[in-house]
């Protein structure tokens, strides 16, 4: 369809705005925003993890106790990508004061952990794709967290241009596909309905 797309790194707090005035088309983030200008298309859900240097001196196997995780320094996310969840579980478990390093991007996030011993809550399809590439490896929490909903946010359909509902069917499509036992089915959302899981 003659498309070109330009990625960007998001400002959550802007991005409505830029949707609004037709600086972005679309954008996918996980924070739930509502306006009546835009339409949240759920795309899917995933938990968080917590991810180490592959030879971390003292995590080791598939799973972190409670103990480990409180005797370690933390790197998290904090900043315009919206990302609130991994400080709030620390906070939730009194560890807040064992972070040691705030990123503004979880993609910074792997490089800085292959060369230390720190410790980072991340969500598992995220951390899945950084093993891949770098020498990090993720590990179980010692308690349960709520999945995120990765949504995809647009103008109402009959806001769209043409080409920006063949974007918006692409990227619900693609990014909906599930490429990871991490991606969770997405909450069933009804016109009239709150969102609960399928």
């Amino acid at each position: 369809p003659r498309a070109s797309f330009i990625v960007r790194p998001l400002d959550v707090d802007d991005a409505e705005q830029q949707l609004r005035r037709g600086d972005l088309d679309a954008f996918v983030a996980t924070p739930v925003l509502t306006s009546h200008r835009t339409v949240r298309i759920p795309l899917f859900l995933e938990r968080y993890v917590g991810m180490v240097a592959a030879d971390h001196p003292r995590i080791r196997g598939e799973a972190v106790t409670m103990a480990e995780l409180a005797a370690e320094h933390h790197a998290t996310v904090f900043g315009p990508s919206g990302h609130v969840a991994p400080r709030t579980l620390l906070a939730a478990h009194e560890l807040l004061d064992r972070v040691v390093v705030d990123a503004t991007r979880f993609s910074m996030l792997p490089y800085l952990l292959e060369q230390t011993d720190l410790i980072a809550i991340v969500p598992e399809y995220v951390g899945e794709v950084f093993t891949t590439s770098r020498r990090v490896r993720l590990v179980r929490l010692p308690f349960e967290t709520e999945p995120i909903e990765v949504a995809l946010y647009a103008r109402h359909e009959s806001s769209r241009s043409p080409s920006q509902r063949w974007l918006v069917q692409f990227m619900a499509e693609v990014l909906g596909e599930r490429v990871s036992p991490a991606q969770l089915p997405p909450y069933a959302v009804g016109p009239d309905q709150p969102a609960r899981p399928v």
